[in-house]
């Protein structure tokens, strides 16, 4: 296994670099990325070359770990923005966990229900090791049960007017860090072949962090087309 380390004035100039120094494609390279860089700092990559596929696949662990590891920061992070629930969003609780406890119970599997509030926002949490049937293909029915849940509450509490969010075993922020590689290798294609680039359908949620993990990206530019379930969004080379 060989490793570089790359600075450059942001990511995606500093992978296109180290992809230039190697001699390699996008695909034949692991990127860790060490700094993001900012407007006083440089970003810093590590460019893994693999020799063996059994190096890859060690990376791809680790890589996990470090994502598992990212997760964890950003609960605390939630913690400390968290309050109190009020008493509506209580009885939002009791009812929605009353229905998650239903469902569960005709699955046959075991999870925990737990609610936080966030930024003033009502998040329903589950978490046990059979919950992957919840969650779905790219979270396909973890969203469709999250709008459910949310037709379910505007039907009982008829006065609660905001969107209640649903989460299952912490899927959101692992998608998250997902999709902001996967902007940022992308972005990396499109700019060193200079020729946009057609990602897969995704939701409105997938859609806005590709959105904003490359709206200050140079060169740069993303929209979306198509109509829902199969819009899908377009990172455009600007010159």
């Amino acid at each position: 296994m060989r490793t570089i380390e790359v600075t450059a004035k942001s990511v995606d100039a500093a992978i296109e670099k180290g992809l230039q120094m190697l001699g390699k494609k996008m695909e034949e390279v692991g990127i860790n990325v060490i700094e993001k860089g900012s407007m006083l700092k440089k970003a810093k990559i590590e460019v893994v070359v693999f020799e063996t596929d059994e190096e890859r696949a060690e990376f791809e662990n680790k890589k996990e770990t470090t994502i598992d590891k990212v997760e964890s920061e950003v609960v605390l992070e939630e913690e400390k923005e968290t309050r109190e629930m009020t008493e509506e969003e209580q009885a939002i609780f009791e009812y929605t966990k009353s229905f998650f406890e239903g469902l569960l119970n005709a699955l046959n599997v075991e999870g925990k229900i737990y609610a936080v509030v966030a930024n003033d926002d009502l998040y329903i949490k589950l978490s046990g090791a059979q919950l992957g049937v919840l969650i779905g293909h790219h979270g396909d029915t973890l969203e469709a049960t999250q709008s459910l849940m949310n037709t379910l509450i505007r039907n009982k509490f008829d006065k609660y007017k905001k969107r209640v969010f649903l989460d299952i075993e912490g899927y959101r922020e692992k998608r998250k860090a997902t999709l902001q590689d996967l902007a940022s290798r992308m972005a990396a294609k499109v700019i060193k072949n200079k020729r946009s680039l057609k990602l897969e359908p995704m939701n409105s949620y997938e859609r806005r962090i590709i959105h904003y993990t490359l709206q200050n990206v140079e060169h740069i530019g993303t929209h979306s087309e198509g109509v829902d379930p199969n819009r899908c969004l377009i990172i455009d080379y600007i010159d």
